[in-house]
């Protein structure tokens, strides 16, 4: 296929082209787009700047005879001289070809050259395959061959070509075949790296306290050492070993302490007492080192060193160790070694040997080579140390000894390196134990703290297992005995608060002794303590749901009666769990109801009073009132009027907003005072003053409403009287004391009649108990008719006295306390 290529193309490459597109078919020009085609970039270039020099050496010799072929272009010399672009053809003058015989020579070389680079380009690219390599390279070389002018150049490059090529061919089959060789011993390699690695973890288990599991350890090593030979014996595909000898040593060398230093770490590792395992471990090491009977051998190593058996089978020589001594090799490091007259002798022993012969060895008269660093020192003293026993020769067969199964023998060296390892593990082990244990402390404490509140911590059976493995069991035994505690501390919490009284007095009688009981003592008067703070909180409820008693609380509507009636039931049920009675508001609730309440028009007020009563009950609504007294009295008084005074309950709610945005209308302190005197006159005692502000309040907010409708904001003695006697359901005067009637606007004969019909059974019926003088007597209705004389009622509630003689003082309850009856439950019934 002839490509054709626009003459800005040949522009980039420094050619200028005339007459339109260039046939890149034809000429040299072609030759470089061919090749780059063929992926030879670097080719390309290089042809080009051959042309360049050609053109300056051949083209301006030719001849007027000669003919071009190829079209009619110039290119720019590296100098900017624009000159012809030609080639000579086989037409041009013998005489022209003479004189430029050795230009042509100089130009075939050189496009040699460029062609042995793009050769040696595919041969990277070629590696693994040879007779592809020679392939492409002949196509490269024909390529380039059609770009030649003539039959002479062409033959120059023939012969330049093939000597070029059969070597590079040869040297492409030696490269794959080494490439061959070190694939197979990487592999090789690799086998060995991995049948150590496993190894190195079975050995672990090789001093296991488990002889069963120490025994297949040893076995399973053994079985690893064979594999081990059988894969440093390996040979490649011209039968030649791997490995030499020297390399199979130390391999051999490297697995057998690999597995040594493995198998006491995994020993240390699981000792309870570390340290002991270490000092113990390297004491008896140092021993068998320094007194192991060696038997000599015929043998001799080729540095004329005796050969000798272990008590184990190994064969030993040098036991080379790496020692700095001023008297040997000006304190060099050095390798000596410590097997001398068929004995193995400690690190002192050695140098004070050697030293004495002058630093060499004396049983063989060698110098000792001295190293620039100990590793390099050290590594040679490895290959020096290995025992001499052939490859293949595994000693005897392996047993449950560690020792004496796969153990090789050690140079005093190995026990110091495997002991420094062991107590820099140490080291490690304690530092980050005591980072670990704080961390493990930290998370008890938080988790005894949750268990204290009677909830399950998340992750507390990891907890206990990580405390397990440190060693903490002081502090795990603390945990358990936070997690027994918290199951009981959890039931008793559920308990009803009296009941908690008698299981904490029960606890005071006993003799305590144990740790245990004295800590559930203590919870126990937490968790009370605590309980009942929360209910003089106002948090009764959360007390109650808490506990279990009642579901959780949900949201309520204030004009949904229904809604209410769900609370006042749950009111009642945690009332008696706590043992008083409890509002069926939160206090977050309670003071909802004071927003909604402010925010309602006229009429929606009277609806959510309505709903509560409706909703709530009596009972329950009148706990609601004394629940908001204290912040809000003139509340307190409209809930408890509702529904008996309707609109004079929403009249003192709004009155309440109509204060506060016209202080001005309310009444002065003396003014307060007067009218106070003149309704409620002697009706409050020292025990209930309490409750005076609250009616005082509502009826400042009743007045209020009153008086800012009118318009006239003056003090007005009569309206704030009547607003007063209102906000308080209108008091009548018994026996000459002022009382709040059993129902709001119940008048004074009909409260006597009330009170003169009462019966003996209504006297238990309606009371707190059986009423009795203070010595004991039995108070009844035989007794009525001093009510008319000297006895009084005295104000303690809605529709609730007590009786007072004056006197004798109040009757009491056979319950204890102060006898109490509720005559608005006997107008009720």
């Amino acid at each position: 296929m002839v490509e054709r290529l626009p003459a800005s193309a040949l522009q980039r490459r420094g050619v200028t082209a005339r007459g339109g597109n260039i046939d890149a078919s034809s000429g040299a020009l072609a030759s470089a787009q061919q090749i780059g085609t063929l992926g030879t970039a670097f080719f390309q270039n290089a042809a080009n700047n051959l042309l360049n020099e050609v053109s300056r050496q051949v083209v301006e010799k030719q001849t007027a005879k000669g003919r071009k072929i190829g079209l009619e272009a110039t290119t720019t010399l590296s100098n900017g001289q624009e000159v012809p672009l030609a080639i000579l053809s086989d037409e041009t003058s013998i005489a022209a070809r003479s004189r430029n015989a050795g230009v042509l020579e100089s130009y075939t070389n050189r496009l040699n050259t460029t062609l042995l680079r793009n050769m040696e380009e595919l041969a990277r690219n070629n590696s693994a395959d040879p007779v592809g390599y020679e392939e492409q390279a002949r196509d490269l070389y024909g390529e380039i061959r059609k770009t030649l002018p003539n039959p002479e150049i062409q033959t120059l490059f023939d012969n330049k070509f093939e000597a070029i090529l059969q070597p590079e061919i040869t040297r492409q089959h030696v490269g794959a075949v080494k490439q061959e060789r070190a694939d197979t011993r990487l592999t090789a390699l690799e086998s060995v790296q991995e049948i150590s690695l496993s190894a190195e973890r079975e050995a672990q288990d090789a001093m296991s306290f488990n002889a069963d599991l120490a025994a297949q350890s040893v076995t399973n090593i053994a079985q690893r050492r064979g594999e081990l030979l059988a894969a440093l014996n390996q040979t490649d595909a011209n039968g030649d070993f791997i490995f030499s000898p020297d390399q199979q040593q130390a391999e051999l060398r490297a697995f057998d302490f690999t597995v040594q230093k493995s198998a006491v770490l995994g020993g240390f590792r699981r000792a309870t007492d570390k340290e002991s395992f270490i000092d113990r471990w390297a004491t008896a090491e140092r021993e068998n080192r320094s007194s192991d009977a060696l038997t000599a051998t015929q043998d001799k190593t080729q540095a004329g060193r005796r050969i000798y058996k272990t008590s184990d089978g190994q064969s030993v020589s040098e036991l080379s160790i790496t020692v700095t001594h001023p008297e040997i090799n000006a304190g060099k490091p050095t390798n000596i070694p410590t097997v001398y007259d068929g004995k193995i002798v400690t690190e002192q022993q050695a140098v004070a040997i050697v030293a004495n012969a002058g630093g060499v060895d004396p049983d063989t008269g060698r110098e000792l080579d001295g190293f620039d660093t100990i590793d390099e020192a050290e590594e040679a003293a490895r290959a020096r140390s290995q025992s001499l026993r052939p490859v293949g020769d595994d000693g005897d067969a392996p047993n449950a000894d560690f020792k004496s199964g796969v153990a090789p023998m050690l140079a005093l060296q190995d026990v110091d390196r495997i002991e420094a390892t062991m107590r820099s593990e140490l080291r490690l082990i304690r530092a980050e134990n005591a980072e670990v244990r704080a961390q493990l402390r930290t998370e008890a404490s938080d988790a005894a703290t949750i268990l204290s509140r009677g909830e399950q911590p998340a992750g507390l059976a990891g907890l206990r297992s990580n405390m397990e493995a440190a060693g903490m069991f002081k502090e795990l035994a603390r945990l358990d005995l936070s997690e027994r505690l918290s199951e009981e501390v959890v039931e008793f919490s559920r308990l009803p608060l009296s009941d908690q009284q008698g299981s904490i007095a029960t606890l005071d009688q006993l003799d305590i002794v144990g740790i245990f009981e004295s800590e559930k003592k203590a919870q126990f008067r937490k968790v009370h303590a605590a309980q009942v703070a929360a209910v003089r909180q106002g948090q009764g409820l959360g007390v109650a749901v808490e506990a279990g008693v009642i579901a959780p609380l949900e949201s309520i509507d204030y004009s949904d009666p229904e809604t209410l009636k769900g609370r006042a039931v749950k009111a009642g049920l945690a009332s008696a769990h706590v043992g008083i009675r409890l509002s069926p508001l939160t206090p977050q609730e309670a003071g909802g109801l004071r927003q909604a309440l402010d925010e309602a028009t006229p009429g929606e007020v009277a609806g959510i009073l309505d709903s509560l009563h409706r909703g709530l009950g009596e009972e329950q609504a009148g706990y609601l009132a004394g629940q908001i007294a204290p912040n809000n009295p003139e509340l307190s008084a409209a809930i408890t009027l509702a529904p008996d005074s309707p609109l004079v309950a929403r009249d003192i709610v709004l009155g309440g907003r109509l204060l506060a945005e016209n202080p001005d209308v309310k009444p002065g302190q003396t003014d307060r005072i007067n009218g106070v005197k003149e309704v409620f006159g002697n009706m409050f005692t020292p025990e209930t003053a309490g409750a005076l502000d609250g009616f005082v309040d509502a009826g400042m907010a009743l007045y209020a409403s009153r008086r800012v409708a009118t318009g006239d904001l003056t003090f007005d003695s009569d309206t704030f009287e009547q607003a007063l006697r209102e906000a308080a359901g209108n008091p009548v005067k018994i026996n000459k004391r002022m009382i709040l009637p059993p129902r709001p606007g119940m008048t004074e004969d009909e409260v006597e009649d009330l009170v003169l019909s009462t019966t003996d059974e209504d006297l238990a019926l309606y009371g707190n108990g059986l009423p009795i003088f203070s010595d004991g007597t039995p108070f009844s209705v035989a007794l009525f008719d001093r009510f008319g004389k000297d006895a009084q009622l005295v104000t303690s509630g809605p529709g609730r006295y007590l009786i007072f003689f004056p006197g004798l003082g109040y009757i009491q309850s056979d319950r204890g306390g102060a006898y109490e009856i509720d005559l608005r439950a006997k107008v009720d019934e």
